[in-house]
């Protein structure tokens, strides 16, 4: 009797028949695998791509950027010095007003206010011999005053003091005065003086 175990012709077929069954399904396990990935490699390599150029856009924008705002940087010097000087040229009128209105308080006919444009550039102001450096953001300008005379002693006293204590910060740099000599005025006016042109130092920011 044959052994159940024998391997018959039809039995090789079966297990030859299993064992391709079995490779073609792990074939196609391991190709499904491999597909995936692939599939999955290209998608990324797709978003960095698109990252890459997306980079590379905003990358070209700055650099635009960058050269209309070398090319616009004059334009912006410019236009900074134009409303610095006008700011300052409104300074100007009102330090006149100040002064003007002053002078009318004290009693004084002003014949003229100049600036030392030169001056509004100083970078310190001088007490004496003593130079000392002015605060951050404060300029410096000179104003000439010249006065109508004969003067009234007292008078110049009362304008120098309301100069010094304006809203403006004014230090007068100095006064020359003589004693007028001229019988007419001292007898309109026994102290009656003549006063030197004066220069005022306003402080402004």
């Amino acid at each position: 009797m044959k052994s159940s175990r024998e391997l018959t012709p039809a039995r090789l077929r079966a297990t030859l028949v299993a064992v391709l069954l079995f490779l073609l399904a792990l074939g196609v396990v391991v190709f499904m695998l491999g597909y995936r990935q692939i599939t999955q490699y290209s998608h990324e390599t797709q978003e960095k791509a698109a990252a890459a150029q997306k980079s590379n856009s905003k990358v070209q924008d700055l650099m635009s950027v960058k050269r209309q705002l070398e090319e616009n940087a004059l334009v912006v010097n410019n236009a900074s010095q134009l409303v610095s000087e006008s700011t300052f040229y409104a300074y100007q009128d009102q330090i006149i007003r100040d002064i003007d209105a002053y002078a009318t308080k004290a009693g004084i006919t002003l014949e003229n206010i100049t600036f030392n444009d030169a001056a509004t550039a100083t970078a310190s102001t001088t007490t004496g011999s003593v130079t000392s450096p002015l605060p951050a953001g404060i300029k410096a300008t000179t104003a000439t005053v010249t006065f109508r005379n004969p003067i009234n002693y007292t008078a110049i006293l009362r304008f120098v003091h309301s100069l010094e204590q304006s809203l403006f910060r004014m230090s007068v740099l100095g006064v020359s005065i003589t004693k007028s000599t001229d019988p007419t005025e001292l007898k309109n006016d026994p102290d009656a003086i003549t006063c030197d042109p004066i220069n005022i130092e306003v402080y402004i920011k």
